[in-house]
């Protein structure tokens, strides 16, 4: 009779548990000009160093993450999805 131990085939690889976070942190990221590729691949813990993404998809044409930044008349429809989306947070 073979005797189990109670411990899954370690030959198999685990699955990555899925990153937690606010939906509202990635709609604030897009809204701000952030590259949806981008944030798929830093959400996964496993996914490309930032140098290889950043050499792969470009610089952005606007400096969003310097702090005086000031978006330009261009990219005012992300103010307007910031605003559509406030009612989300109050029917939370």
């Amino acid at each position: 009779m073979t005797e189990q131990h109670g411990h899954d085939d370690c030959d198999e690889p685990k699955p990555s548990t899925p990153p937690t976070g606010s939906a509202r942190e990635v709609l604030d990221l897009l809204a701000e000009g952030v590259p949806m590729a981008l944030i798929a691949d830093l959400a996964d813990p496993a996914g490309p160093p930032s140098p290889v993404i950043l050499e792969e998809e470009g610089s952005p044409d606007e400096a969003w993450w310097v702090p005086d930044y000031v978006p330009t008349e261009d990219q005012s429809w992300a103010e307007e999805v910031a605003d559509d989306d406030d009612h989300l947070d109050r029917d939370a």
